[in-house]
């Protein structure tokens, strides 16, 4: 089953929490997206993929349950979810689409659990486990300055979106491009 806006009146609903029923696998695309009344939300122990923006503009959603079975999050998920602070990935995500978290203004801590072999979170920064990608930098964190490793090679799109503490970037001597929109806003 998938949850899509067409199905789902949480999008604008009055409701401030929500759980997900266990019978949906699917998010769907901006299923909750503009919702300013949902502080909380947990996710049925079956969602397998959050898609695009499907809580983007969320600003009161601060709680978030992701259940271990999501291996799966598209772009801009979470966009502009600015009363988000912390968060935690599931152990068997594997893949994490651009800008998962931009304009995310307050988050401050992504916390990877030890058994996911995909990613890990480092000193304000999201990577993919051999820190050769960088997929978000915590704009919460207010951090002034940031040097890269020279492990990385690709940064994503909107990794640095929105991020106005930071007054001095020092670049991987290996980094390959700097795509669209890493360092916007």
């Amino acid at each position: 089953a998938i949850l899509f806006p067409f199905l789902c009146v949480f999008n604008t609903g009055t409701a401030s929490s929500v759980s997900i029923p266990d019978s949906i696998k699917i998010i769907g695309e901006e299923a909750f997206a503009g919702n300013t009344t949902l502080t909380s939300i947990n996710l049925g122990k079956n969602v397998t993929e959050i898609e695009y923006g499907a809580f983007k503009n969320c600003t009161y959603l601060n709680n978030i349950t992701i259940p271990d079975t999501v291996t799966s999050i598209g772009n801009g998920a979470f966009t502009n979810n600015t009363s988000l602070k912390k968060i935690t990935l599931p152990k068997n995500l594997e893949s994490l689409g651009s800008g998962v978290f931009a304009g995310c203004d307050k988050l401050n801590t992504i916390t990877v659990p030890k058994e996911n072999t995909n990613f890990i979170f480092e000193k304000n920064v999201l990577y993919n486990k051999d820190k050769s990608v960088i997929y978000c930098f915590t704009e919460g964190a207010k951090s002034t300055s940031f040097s890269m490793p020279n492990s990385v090679i690709d940064i994503d799109e909107y990794a640095f979106w929105g991020n106005d503490s930071l007054k001095e970037i020092i670049l991987s001597t290996n980094l390959l491009e700097i795509p669209s929109y890493a360092f916007s806003n």
